[in-house]
């Protein structure tokens, strides 16, 4: 049978519905179990050899509440700030702004200040209102190496004036427990074939659903390695704890010593409704970026892929050097091999309105999926 390699066979609207509906992608949750198992057996239905990568972390657990009139308010504790119990109306209030995609330096310095603020007010904790695109609460991704020894709650951006205007009072409950969560590596293609595969990653964890963030990149990840996997070897790399400063990922590549002939990285909201302005049909001003190091040809033509979808393309100004690129393609740098990865941010990245209904769109999944294809053939191309 002739295979035809511009075709998506993957159902990808079914992929990110169930996805979804899976519930709360945390990493090392039952939730994250599920989707491994859920994802091995998809992956065998296409034919892939599948092993699973497992990896231990310190997990956060816990909740955080505020009590009286404030009690409808929602708080998450930041993750690896502080933990024990804390019941207290000692709180240092506080604003966050989290700009596009919120940059890891700026978070940490920012909350660096805030913390101090607290500790000179006499403060027993930090509760900090996210200002994000959409003022509503937003996770903010953490590394268990980057703990602080001072509890942080996160609340709503919009509910900063009422915050400020009462007297919170605030119950804190964190532990922190041993946990473990697997990445998940798939080989398709010929089995005996000898050419170095192409590596497809994506991640597979984050905040809330995030049908958006992780769910649509999910789909498109799934879609392009089958389809070009008819015609070169591919190594589809699933990757969890994302939103832990991504763990699993890294994990992974400290210990992987495969030759591979490039990577494609489909990194956060790849395939988002809610960044994409349908009526002009390209994503809205600054959502979404592409960086890559490919030749000159090869740049030309995926950068004019991606430029008719609105999205803008650079080229690193270190290609060595894992802060010239994004996302978890930072993790493949250093391997100076072909690269072309792709992220960005939406209005309601990291936030409890990453929904299905926000993010699903089955035509703009279908003109990302081909854009990509287009992508993957590139990095290949002899």
């Amino acid at each position: 049978m002739t295979h035809q390699t511009d075709q998506l066979p993957i159902s990808m609207l079914n992929v990110l519905e169930h996805y979804t509906n899976l519930g709360v992608h945390r990493t090392g949750t039952e939730v994250d179990r599920t989707t491994t198992a859920w994802l091995e057996g998809l992956l065998g239905a296409m034919g892939a050899r599948v092993t699973r990568h497992r990896y231990g972390f310190p997990m956060v657990q816990g909740s955080a509440a505020l009590t009286g009139t404030l009690s409808d308010i929602p708080l998450m504790p930041l993750y690896y700030a502080g933990s024990g119990t804390v019941e207290t109306g000692r709180v240092h209030v506080a604003a966050l702004s989290l700009g596009e995609g919120h940059d890891p330096a700026e978070v940490d310095r920012d909350l660096a200040v805030i913390v101090a603020q607290a500790r000179t007010a006499g403060a027993e904790m930090a509760l900090v209102a996210t200002r994000c695109a959409n003022d509503s609460l937003s996770a903010i991704n953490r590394s268990p190496d980057e703990a602080l020894d001072f509890p942080i709650c996160l609340a709503p951006g919009q509910a900063f004036t009422r915050l400020k205007e009462d007297t919170p009072h605030v119950r804190f409950d964190v532990r922190l427990a041993d946990a473990s969560s697997d990445n998940l590596i798939a080989e398709l293609g010929g089995q005996d074939d000898p050419r170095p595969p192409l590596v497809i990653t994506t991640p597979t964890s984050g905040w809330f659903t995030c049908a958006g963030e992780r769910g649509t990149g999910l789909a498109v990840a799934l879609s392009v390695a089958q389809a070009i996997a008819a015609e070169h070897p591919v190594l589809l790399v699933l990757t969890s704890g994302h939103e832990l400063g991504y763990l699993g990922g890294r994990r992974f590549v400290d210990q992987f010593e495969g030759e591979i002939a490039g990577v494609l990285h489909i990194g956060s909201c790849v395939a988002d409704k809610a960044c994409f302005d349908a009526q002009c049909g390209v994503f809205q001003p600054g959502a979404l970026g592409s960086v890559s190091n490919l030749h000159e040809d090869g740049f030309a033509t995926v950068a004019g892929n991606l430029a008719r979808m609105g999205v803008a393309m650079r080229r690193p100004a270190r290609p060595l050097d894992p802060a010239c690129w994004v996302g978890e393609s930072e993790l493949w740098a250093p391997r100076s091999v072909p690269m072309v990865s792709l992220a960005g941010a939406s209005p309601t990245f990291h936030t409890p309105e990453d929904t299905f209904e926000s993010a699903a769109s089955a035509e703009l999944l279908e003109r990302m999926a081909k854009a990509l294809l287009a992508c993957a053939k590139e990095l290949i191309r002899p």
